[in-house]
């Protein structure tokens, strides 16, 4: 009898938030290997890098601000929303911030807002946060301190 191989949602969670990890190694793998590369395409590069970590943090935070609602927990309404209008604020009117710092504190807020203020979320899925955003710190930290 031919067994299948089935992917159940647990599984598809961990393996598609250590796949969301890669575009963050982007911009440190092409000044690694192909610093030429990473110097002519400086500012793409990075904003593309910049805005993954926004755009990551931003479903971070809808994700958060949905479980605040289904647990009623109305005084926690804006906390979600600070990361986003601070990044998103940051993004379309300022031009000489270095966003990798911004993202590191955005991830970091939603990995501690998941941590202290949403109580449903099972051990398992705190975990693999802990995991990926440590992973996704580290080329975020690495980018800032070579580049």
């Amino acid at each position: 009898m031919r067994q299948e191989y089935k992917l159940t949602s647990k599984k598809r969670i961990i393996l598609l938030s250590a796949l969301g990890i890669i575009p963050f190694y982007f911009e440190l793998i092409i000044y690694l290997f192909d610093n030429e590369l990473h110097n002519n395409n400086y500012l793409k590069i990075k904003q593309a890098s910049s805005l993954y970590g926004i755009l990551i943090i931003s479903f971070l935070s809808g994700m958060h601000w949905e479980r605040l609602i289904s647990e009623k927990k109305v005084k926690f309404y804006v906390l979600p929303m600070i990361p986003i209008i601070f990044l998103w604020g940051t993004l379309l009117f300022s031009q000489d911030t270095n966003f990798n710092i911004l993202v590191i504190i955005g991830l970091l807020w939603c990995l501690a807002f998941e941590m202290f203020f949403i109580e449903t979320l099972e051990q398992w899925f705190i975990k693999i946060r802990l995991i990926v955003t440590f992973f996704a710190l580290i080329p975020l930290f690495l980018i800032f301190f070579i580049v």
